[in-house]
């Protein structure tokens, strides 16, 4: 049991940096199914800014997060562990910037797009 994957990525990562700045995907670039997102970015950003290890959140436009990057300027850059340097877009920028990447290992059976097969499995 615990906290849902993408919350418990967040609070692996709060111990990385001074602050937690979170980008939030805007709904037109989360490429998952017909019937996704699950739910409308406005919600994922408000429901990700209410928690306590999140200082910022972001939704972000573009496609990748490397104009974020350049803006922000971190020490520390969190992803999860489906990626890894060679297939991060923003690998190159983070290290222009001299941004450490961290990534955390995923949650098995705990992604929302677990969440939702169980759910289409279940209605059935």
């Amino acid at each position: 049991s615990g906290p849902p994957a993408h919350i418990q990525h967040l609070q692996v990562a709060r111990p990385s940096g001074a602050l937690l700045f979170v980008p939030v995907s805007p709904d037109t670039h989360v490429n998952k199914g017909p019937d996704r997102p699950l739910i409308p970015d406005d919600l994922r950003a408000a429901s990700v800014a209410a928690l306590e290890c999140v200082d910022r959140v972001y939704v972000n436009p573009d496609p990748t997060a490397e104009r974020l990057l350049d803006a922000l300027r971190p020490d520390v850059y969190v992803k999860g562990a489906d990626y890894s340097e060679s297939t991060l877009p923003e690998a190159a920028t983070a290290h222009e910037l001299g941004a450490q990447l961290v990534f955390v290992p995923l949650v098995p059976n705990r992604s929302s797009s677990a969440l939702a097969r169980a759910a289409r499995t279940r209605s059935r």
